[in-house]
């Protein structure tokens, strides 16, 4: 007989559309239970803000009625978060709730958030201090978030970056970079030791790519579509002038990833660091992945890059062997998925 344990549900909200993932567990693994997406209008969400709360409302009560739980956790784009990593000297015992609150309140004239934003957080222990990444929205988005999600019957457990949802899943004993493809920007985000340092974005994308297509070849939306899913970045691309279109897009990105890791290994060499910390890439993608794109970056870091995949994940994360999400489909859910892994191993 098979026990399933209760289970977690992720919703993703952007401008354009919102999507939700609920997750169980049994004997044979991890399983989809029930997934599902569709487009907002234009004006109901704007840079993340709520501008049309009785819309949304209407959306949020139809997928409420789909789901078996009042309480949900939401993912939010990367960009509208506020990140801030902080080192906090214990207190006894007190907890970190009110610890990290009194630290706030002593050094609010510091923290240049801490009157305008509502914070959440991760904690990374040591032994005498405490290393805490907080994650802050406005007030105003935060409770705009809350006051619609009360309205349609759902309690929000807590917010984070869709992005860096992923960051439990990489090595927390070196330097890691990720690399998410997105529709319309790539993301470098880099990682210490398992904590969320830094990014960047660049305008590489697969719409990006797209318009490199257009621009030399006169065909349809469709047929452009079919090119890229059929050649992607490779050098083998039947148009030069399409694949000499891409190399200019993909300059930007790949110039920073050679500079990066070249001062990465000089101070791996410095007398600051005794020994030289081994650095890791993981590339993922917000859709089908792009041909050749890896394998580029492979080329030019000569180094350890990973293609991520998330129903491939092994160990504590391993998937059941047949899922209801196929694998082509996964990608566009991958952080829903990845937030409801980590809620679910925690609890």
């Amino acid at each position: 007989m098979k026990s399933s344990q209760k289970g977690k549900t992720v919703i993703a909200l952007y401008d354009d559309g919102i999507k939700y993932l609920s997750l169980k567990k049994n004997n044979y693994g991890f399983y989809v239970e029930n997934y599902d997406s569709t487009k907002l209008e234009k004006g109901i969400i704007e840079n993340g803000e709520v501008l049309k709360a009785d819309f949304l409302k209407k959306i949020l009560l139809k997928v409420a009625k789909k789901i078996d739980t009042k309480s949900i956790d939401l993912i939010l784009p990367h960009d509208y978060f506020l990140f801030d990593l902080h080192t906090v000297k214990k207190d006894g015992k007190k907890k970190f709730k009110k610890l990290f609150k009194k630290y706030i309140k002593e050094n609010i004239g510091k923290i240049s958030w801490a009157k305008t934003h509502s914070y959440e957080y991760d904690v990374f222990e040591g032994e005498k201090e405490t290393k805490v990444l907080f994650r802050t929205l406005t007030r105003d988005v935060y409770s705009s978030y809350e006051h619609v999600f009360k309205k349609s019957g759902l309690k929000i457990n807590s917010i984070q970056s869709d992005i860096v949802s992923f960051s439990y899943l990489f090595p927390n004993d070196q330097r890691v970079s990720q690399i998410f493809v997105g529709k319309n920007q790539t993301y470098v985000l880099e990682y210490r030791n398992g904590i969320y340092i830094s990014d960047k974005k660049f305008d590489v994308s697969y719409n990006q790519f797209l318009k490199d297509i257009k621009k030399n070849i006169n065909v349809s939306d469709i047929q452009t579509e079919k090119i890229f899913s059929q050649y992607g970045v490779l050098k083998t691309h039947k148009d030069a002038k399409v694949l000499a279109r891409m190399e200019r897009s993909l300059s930007p990105l790949f110039n920073f990833l050679k500079k990066s890791q070249g001062e990465s290994r000089l101070r791996g060499k410095s007398n600051e660091l005794k020994v030289n910390q081994k650095n890791s890439v993981f590339v993922h993608f917000e859709d089908t992945p792009i041909k050749g794109f890896s394998n580029r970056i492979k080329k030019l870091l000569k180094n350890d890059v990973y293609d991520m995949c998330i129903l491939e994940l092994k160990g504590d994360y391993t998937f059941q062997d047949v899922l209801s999400l196929h694998k082509k489909d996964s990608y566009q859910y991958e952080s829903l998925i990845a937030r409801a892994l980590l809620l679910m191993k925690d609890r």
